[in-house]
C-alpha cells in the first residue's frame, strides 16, 4: 500500500467565528462539525479525511472530540446541541 500524504491545512480555531465551510466536507455535508482524533491530536472534517489525508493516523479511530462549525467551540465528542445552538447528528433537520 501506498504511503499517506499529510494534506491538512492548518487552520487557526478562533471561538466565535465559523470553520471553512461551517466544518462540512466532501463526505458529509451536513456534518456542520471537524473531529479530533486521539491518534494523532489532529481535526479533520471527517472519519473519511482522517484516513484518507493523515499519515500518522490509525484507520478505524474513532474521534473523542469534536470542533462546532458555527463557532469553533471545542468538546467532548456528542450529539448534543452546541451551546452557540448548532444542532449535530441526529438532532439536525
Amino acid at each position: 500500500p501506498g504511503q499517506r500524504i499529510n494534506r491538512v491545512k492548518q487552520v487557526e480555531l478562533v471561538e466565535g467565528k465559523p470553520l471553512p465551510n461551517k466544518g462540512a466536507c466532501e463526505h458529509y455535508k451536513r456534518s456542520y462539525r471537524w473531529l479530533r482524533f486521539p491518534c494523532c491530536q489532529r481535526l479533520y472534517p471527517c472519519d473519511i479525511c482522517h484516513e484518507m489525508k493523515c499519515d500518522e493516523g490509525e484507520p478505524g479511530t474513532w474521534a473523542t472530540r469534536m470542533v462546532c462549525g458555527a463557532c469553533s467551540r471545542e468538546s467532548g465528542y456528542s450529539n448534543n446541541a452546541c451551546p452557540c445552538g448548532m444542532a449535530f447528528g441526529k438532532n439536525t433537520a
